[in-house]
């Protein structure tokens, strides 16, 4: 949780009310690209050799050294079909929907990840969150 936007407990204090109040409460998920400031994207662009260098897309063909969404150096573009990247982002959004009680997710350029990728991704959700 980003501290600008208050505390894990400001956040479960605001998904409770929502509920009390028979609301659901949908969080922005994106799916298709990090900040330059994701630390495993930082890792993999100090070295070549990161486990993470797989989770993005490198190489001259790039304007910037890598794959960005709409060459905007700042979002680098997540790789959705390689295993650990789906791992961690199905980790990510199972975590939100359990342990926060989010009801769903608002998909950021839902259009850039694969359709399997979405398919895996639906499957993990509804699995932490059958409802």
């Amino acid at each position: 949780m980003d501290p600008r936007f208050g505390t894990n407990a400001d956040l479960h204090a605001l998904i409770d009310e929502a509920h009390r109040l028979d609301l659901r409460v949908l969080l922005d998920f994106v799916a298709n690209h990090t900040s330059i400031r994701f630390a495993p994207f930082a890792a993999a662009k100090a070295d070549e050799h990161s486990p993470y260098r797989a989770w993005f897309s490198f190489g001259a063909a790039y304007k910037h050294g890598y794959r960005c969404f709409f060459d905007v150096a700042a979002m680098p573009q997540l790789n959705t079909d390689h295993p650990d990247v789906r791992q961690f982002l199905g980790h990510a959004a199972a975590h939100w929907l359990t342990a926060y009680g989010a009801d769903g997710f608002r998909l950021d350029y839902a259009a850039g990840p694969s359709h399997a990728f979405w398919s895996e991704f639906y499957a993990r959700c509804k699995s932490a969150k059958p409802d």
